[in-house]
């Protein structure tokens, strides 16, 4: 998706990121990228909203996808 080559986007990622000293938030561990808490095919409007963005790492991110496409 363009969104995520964004300017926006990736300044505000990588902020959310240091922020949290790129530590994972579900388990501790090293965040690799910024997740949308509800993610964007859900609620565009908040696709650059801070408060909607949480650092995952890799495994907890993929979690976190399945169980949204299983919804």
């Amino acid at each position: 998706m363009r969104f995520y080559n964004s300017k926006p986007w990736r300044t505000l990622s990588k902020q959310v990121l240091n922020e949290n000293y790129y530590v994972c938030c579900v388990c501790g561990g090293d965040a690799a990228l910024a997740d949308h808490i509800v993610p964007i095919r859900v609620d565009w409007e908040r696709r650059l909203d801070k408060n909607n963005i949480q650092p995952l790492c890799d495994s907890c991110h993929t979690i976190k996808t399945k169980k949204e496409t299983k919804k």
